[in-house]
């Protein structure tokens, strides 16, 4: 996932897709621990779209933030 597209999602569908990618890196940690033979690629990609999603997560969060401290002066 590119950060541009990651900007066009609304909040509550990062938030969506962060649980998914969260719960994705938990299944392939309990597969590797079974012994099953995984492609360690996708755990790599997965915990790259979840810095990804947290770091818009959180500009958002700052200019919102930013836009309540303009309101206030």
């Amino acid at each position: 996932m590119k950060p541009a597209d990651l900007r066009n999602e609304s909040a509550d569908h990062l938030k969506v897709m962060l649980k998914d990618k969260r719960k994705a890196v938990l299944e392939w940690r309990m597969k590797s621990v079974a012994g099953e033979g995984l492609n360690p690629h996708e755990v790599s990609s997965a915990k790259k779209d979840i810095a990804r999603i947290l770091t818009v997560l959180g500009d958002r969060e700052k200019q919102q933030a930013a836009a309540k401290a303009e309101s206030k002066e």
